[in-house]
């Protein structure tokens, strides 16, 4: 699943550049690089009298110039403990010379400190563990905040237990399942190739029993039992997917085009693929980025696979995810969150306020304020109220901020059933 990592697969490094948030964009990517040390020189006069002091107030202070290419970062990146903070020279001494200079840079790098425990715990969430770097101040007075995350120990033993599982579940299935069919025996011997297009790379999983595919530039698109190998076109739409189910609320799907198509049919070594209607999903489109979601029926206000199927498709993400950084500084201090709550909120589950976010789904509704945490609310639900609250966000007939009132939401939720509601 794409972003949030909710693709298979979180990303292994999550960095965040201060001077692209001061710039208003927040980059395509999660990482941020660090620079390599020009030089060092010796400290006197005011400066050094400051210097000391930034050495008891943080511990490891540095006094280097730090370029911004990305070999350089990566290599002073490599050396960084979690506490260092490296400063150009000329920005140390409009420090020590300026007092609003000071104030404003030192607050620069009190904020990446205090952020450490709110990031360790939202990647914490995730499985992850937080990994802080440092801060450096480049000569041009652009900041660099350095942090990574990688899986933890516990959590890449679980992922490799849970879907060895399922590996084993499914071949155990699939073992039974092609007994009990000549073609289902010629399938289960077939000895299938690697095949490869001019946009796709399909790589067979002969333990598995199933095809993972690839697009041009690498990245998976899903693994696809070989039993799957069938097209199933949406009636209302047209549109056709490869679907493939890995147990409750987890299936991989992508649409078809001509070129996919024939490259499964060529690599199961058929003319072409057999299509049958799609049953048991809906296709659903959301309203602000016009990007479809495939969700399983029974499993709205659940999840759903967000399908990216263009070029604008891949761009209407990313600027919903950019819009979620800029607007909510404090429920979304990274990228790595944006793209999550941009996922989330496409397949329904979560709504912009002016002031913060509106979360929703099978259980529940709650508010998280940007600003003011005070104003937090959560009302939990049961029944199909789901669909009826997903719907009330999208009349239009509210306000904004309005959204954010608890009581607005209690009245509302009462006229569906006094039984669904409870507060805490």
């Amino acid at each position: 699943m794409s972003t949030l990592g909710i693709n298979s697969t979180l990303l292994n490094a999550c960095r965040m550049t201060e001077a692209k948030r001061k710039a208003g964009s927040a980059g395509n990517s999660f990482l941020t690089t660090i620079n390599s040390i020009n030089g060092k020189e010796d400290i006197t006069g005011a400066a050094g009298s400051y210097l000391e002091r930034l050495k008891a107030k943080y511990g490891n202070v540095k006094v280097e110039t730090v370029s911004k290419d990305q070999k350089t970062l990566d290599r002073v990146g490599k050396g960084m403990t979690g506490s260092d903070v490296i400063i150009a020279p000329n920005i140390l001494e409009q420090m020590a010379g300026d007092p609003e200079k000071a104030v404003y840079y030192e607050q620069k790098i009190d904020d990446f400190f205090e952020a450490a425990p709110y990031l360790e715990a939202s990647f914490a969430a995730k499985g992850l563990d937080y990994e802080p770097g440092g801060v450096i101040i480049h000569e041009d007075g652009t900041v660099t905040y350095i942090g990574g995350c990688a899986d933890s120990p516990e959590r890449v033993a679980e992922v490799d237990a849970i879907n060895q599982a399922k590996r084993e579940k499914r071949a155990a299935m699939r073992r039974a399942s092609l007994e009990r069919s000549m073609e289902a025996a010629q399938v289960r011997n077939a000895d299938y190739s690697e095949y490869l297009t001019e946009n796709y790379r399909i790589t067979p999983d002969k333990a598995a029993g199933c095809f993972d595919i690839y697009d041009r530039q690498g990245n998976r698109l899903g693994a696809f039992d070989y039993a799957d190998m069938k097209i199933r076109q949406d009636a209302k739409t047209g549109k056709q997917f490869l679907i493939s189910e890995h147990g409750t609320l987890s299936y991989d799907a992508i649409v078809l085009d001509e070129e996919l198509k024939n490259a499964l049919a060529g690599v199961m070594g058929k003319e072409k693929l057999e299509t049958e209607t799609l049953q048991g999903y809906q296709v659903k489109v959301h309203a602000g980025t016009g990007i479809s979601v495939l969700v399983k029926d029974g499993e709205a206000g659940r999840g759903g696979k967000v399908l990216l199927q263009t070029e604008a498709d891949r761009q209407n993400y990313e600027a919903l995810a950019k819009e979620y950084f800029n607007k909510y500084p404090h429920l979304v201090p990274d990228m790595t969150s944006a793209y999550i709550r941009a996922d989330l909120e496409i397949k329904g589950l979560m709504e912009r306020t002016e002031n913060g976010i509106i979360s929703l789904g099978y259980d529940g509704v709650s508010y998280r304020d940007d600003e003011n945490g005070e104003k937090n609310w959560n009302l939990p639900f049961s029944g199909d109220a789901y669909e009826k609250v997903y719907d009330r966000l999208r009349q239009g007939s509210y306000k904004k901020d309005e959204l954010e009132e608890l009581a607005l939401w209690m009245e509302y939720l009462k006229n569906i059933t006094l039984s669904q509601i409870g507060i805490r």
